[in-house]
């Protein structure tokens, strides 16, 4: 149950980024996946996949599949490993292994954003992938590039206030920092935003979530749950509540 839990917390975070149809399929676990453009959603039988806990599926704005993951691979929309698409720097372990976000003002190049769980020894990564090689089944063509060293099992993503760049907000294992790095049409800047706030994150398990207006953050971990304010404009996480 637990994991059930977490699986669907991961998978929710793109919801609050993307329109619609870009969340329409949604793969996940051990061959699992769903349809949401029916009512009720359709289950689909095509996953190569077995992930065990973190995962992430992105499609294009019709509700088309492009790409699924589980943090240290990835699978095109022929359900085959994508070109270069082994190796990545995260793991399905991890709570939330994945997070794929498409680049602003790109028809073609997604980032995926990865981390381990503890120990927390390969650091929080992304790597980039092009869907218009491969003859439109996509090629990873960036890989493992390092953000910071320290990850917990927790990030999250939400809409700039200028309603086009995006905001990726992780948060460091062991201690309270978040680091925050914005997504724009040049690229993720690999300047983080830092806050020092809240409890130190010792269990490294749980999810970390926004709200719909991209105001508040929540995480679990451990035995606690906590809140925080957020600023949409500049980055900055603030007022805790535990």
């Amino acid at each position: 149950m637990r994991k059930r839990i977490i699986l669907i917390l991961c998978l929710c975070v793109l919801q609050y980024v993307y329109s619609q149809n870009e969340c329409t399929k949604w793969y996940f676990g051990n061959k699992g996946a769903l349809d949401f453009s029916t009512n009720p959603p359709t289950v689909l039988y095509n996953s190569a996949m077995n992930a065990g806990e973190g995962c992430g599926s992105i499609s294009d704005n019709q509700g088309n599949l492009l790409f699924y993951c589980k943090g240290d691979s990835v699978y095109n929309r022929q359900h085959q490993l994508m070109a270069n698409g082994f190796g990545l720097g995260g793991n399905e372990d991890a709570t939330q292994s994945a997070l794929i976000q498409k680049q602003p003002g790109s028809n073609n190049l997604y980032y995926i954003f990865t981390q381990e769980g503890f120990p927390f020894t390969n650091g929080f990564r992304y790597s980039i992938i092009d869907m218009s090689l491969a003859a439109g089944n996509g090629s990873v063509v960036v890989k493992n590039q390092l953000l910071h060293l320290n990850s917990s099992e927790k990030v999250c993503a939400v809409r700039h206030c200028n309603n086009s760049d995006v905001w990726v907000i992780s948060h460091e294992g062991g201690n309270n920092v978040f680091r925050t790095y914005l997504l724009s049409s040049a690229g993720v800047s690999t300047l983080a935003i830092v806050s020092v706030i809240g409890t130190n994150i010792v269990a490294s398990n749980g999810a970390m979530k926004v709200s719909h207006q991209g105001k508040k953050i929540g995480l679990t971990a451990g035995n606690f749950v906590e809140a925080f304010d957020f600023n949409n404009a500049t980055g900055l996480v603030s007022n805790p509540l535990t």
